[in-house]
């Protein structure tokens, strides 16, 4: 016959078990949930964190392009302002160079030459007014009158007298050469040395810096 002691003992050994095992059921269920939770949370973590490397390497390469797009424009302005300041210095001793040409007895047959030049393409009619510096005009007044009036005397076999020959201060600037004006026909020719140079500044330029470039490749 079981006892009321081993009945008890009995219901508190089930009841044991039973909480046991619904213990061990909610631990296996809440591990799971914990897993599920972790995983998840490392998923979102990964995600999250592949978002912000991608940022990341987009805003890298954003500023890298800026960078390097404001490295260029500032190279670019660097390599214009040392070309430009090498062509001024080059320009200045070039007029250097022209001033103590037009100083040497060579000048006289240039100006003869530009003379046999501008009557090449020019007939005036009556008269010529020619703008030289004032120390060309001390210079070669007498040289460059008669030479226009010897070409205008082959020309129209005429008396070289028959073509008047003004000349007039022009300003330095010219450098050398003379502006010849025809003011019957309203025409004007600049052969001045001044606007010679103008006229091939940027010929000058270019072949200045391809020399320049020719040296760098060379090694010079």
């Amino acid at each position: 016959m079981v006892t009321i002691d081993q009945k008890l003992a009995l219901f508190s050994s089930l009841l044991q078990r039973s909480m046991n095992e619904k213990f061990a059921g909610d631990l296996e269920k809440l591990k799971a949930e914990y897993r599920d939770k972790i995983l998840k949370n490392r998923e979102a973590a990964d995600a999250e964190a592949e978002e912000i490397i991608r940022k990341s390497v987009k805003k890298a390469e954003a500023e890298k392009a800026r960078t390097e797009s404001r490295d260029r424009i500032w190279l670019k302005k660097e390599i214009t302002a040392v070309r430009q300041n090498l062509f001024e210095t080059f320009m200045k001793r070039l007029r250097e160079e022209i001033d103590r040409f037009v100083q040497s007895e060579k000048y006289g047959g240039y100006l003869e030459q530009l003379v046999g030049k501008y009557m090449e393409t020019e007939r005036p009619s009556t008269g010529v007014t020619v703008y030289m510096t004032e120390r060309d005009c001390a210079r070669f007044a007498d040289i460059v009158r008669s030479r226009i009036a010897a070409s205008v005397a082959r020309e129209a076999e005429a008396d070289s007298r028959d073509i008047d020959v003004v000349f007039e201060k022009a300003p330095d600037s010219i450098i050398g050469g003379f502006i010849a004006v025809d003011s019957s026909r309203n025409v004007r020719v600049d052969l001045s040395v001044q606007r010679l140079l103008e006229d091939n500044r940027t010929y000058i330029m270019n072949e200045l810096f391809r020399a320049m470039e020719t040296g760098e490749t060379n090694g010079a």
